[in-house]
This record gives C-alpha cells, structure tokens and sequence, in this order.
C-alpha cells in the first residue's frame, strides 16, 4: 500500500458527513447492531484464523492509524518515510474493530494506553522499537527490499508457518494443558507434509532444503 501526493488518512474513509457540524456516520449505520459487530468481526477475523503467512507492506505517506489486518499479521515491513496516527481520540471516538484488543498484545498494556490516549503519530522507527514493524527498509531500497522478504518467506515451509501462527492465535485464548494439546495436533499435521521429509533429507544430505509449501 502506498500514498499518493502528501499522503492520505483511511480513518476518514469509513465516515461521511451531511454537513460540517453534522455529526458523523459510521460505514455500516444502515445495518442493524449485530449486523454491524458481525460484518467487523468477519472482516478482522479473517487476518487472524487464516493459516497463511500473511506480510503487510507500507510504503511512504501512508499516514492513519495502523489497522487492524497489520496489527494481526505476521510480518509488517514499513519505509523509513512511513507513519501512522492513532487518531481516533482528536475526533472525541474511541479505537474500533478491535484496535484495543490487538495493540496491547504487541506493545504492552502501558504503552497501548498512551498510544490510544495520547494520539501521538508514531514514525517507522518508532513503530520497530515498539513492534509494530517487522523492519524499516530504506525508501531507496524499498521494491527491492520488500521483493527479497517476501522471496524469503515463500520459500519456508508456509504450512508450517500457518500452524505457528495458529498456535500462537491460540495461546492467547486456551488454558496451558489444551494449547499442548492443540500443540501436538499441528506437530502431527507439520509432521505429514512434503516440506517436513524434504527438511529431514536435505539435513543429511547437507544441502539447503528446496520447500514448496506442502
């Protein structure tokens, strides 16, 4: 995803106003409630159930608050020119499709506090030293720099990747003695695949393992 011109702010695009003094209307206000809570949830939960290795990509001018869909990712690589506003709280509205839920699992309950409250616009290297960002890559080396992770990361055994981050999902949601259960589940699974006897082989033979995803 990248801006255009000084850049753009998607928190803007889910509302609309009649008039400047209008009060504004979320996207889905023709809906009923539960319509509304199911649709977002569809919408977010998809990012995080899929079992594949998701990489979100930000490149300069691109300035809102970090969605949703990125916080959920496995992987988010952002340019040095990148920043995000949480800008909810300078329009009197509090973070939504589950804003609140992902950010303190990634900076901490302190922090996700301040973020949310304060409404600071947070830079590329401010989002890594948080953890919000996976790498910073230099705008001069941006096409090149994004083109090798991701390179880097279908070339892994993705279904293995897929269940890692099922289990992770699931950590955070199931007691200790069932998450070691689901645990052994997906070793079983990983432990079926193509991808998991060429691993074992190509470490007898020395070799670097040539992985295709199954």
């Amino acid at each position: 995803m990248a801006g255009k011109e000084q850049g753009f702010y998607q928190v803007f695009e889910v509302f609309s106003r009649k008039a400047p003094d209008a009060p504004m209307q979320h996207q889905f206000s023709l809906l009923a409630p539960n319509e509304e809570i199911a649709l977002v949830m569809a919408q977010e939960n998809f990012m995080r159930r899929e079992p594949v290795a998701d990489l979100w990509v930000v490149k300069r001018d691109y300035i809102r608050r970090m969605s949703e869909e990125e916080k959920a990712a496995l992987f988010r690589l952002l340019s040095e020119k990148a920043s995000f506003a949480p800008a909810f709280i300078h329009v009197g509205l509090v973070p939504d499709a589950g804003h609140l839920y992902y950010l303190p699992r990634l900076v901490g309950r302190a922090k996700a506090l301040e973020l949310a409250v304060l409404g600071d616009k947070i830079s590329a290297e401010q989002a890594a030293s948080l953890g919000l960002a996976t790498k910073v890559i230099p705008l001069s080396e941006w096409e090149e720099g994004v083109k090798q992770f991701a390179e880097r990361l279908a070339a892994m055994p993705t279904k293995a990747i897929g269940l890692i981050k099922r289990l992770l999902r699931e950590g955070e949601e199931t007691t200790f003695d069932r998450y070691l259960e689901r645990e052994a589940e997906c070793q079983r699974i990983a432990g079926m695949t193509a991808d998991h006897r060429e691993g074992v082989k190509a470490f007898f033979e020395k070799r670097k393992p040539l992985f295709r995803g199954n």
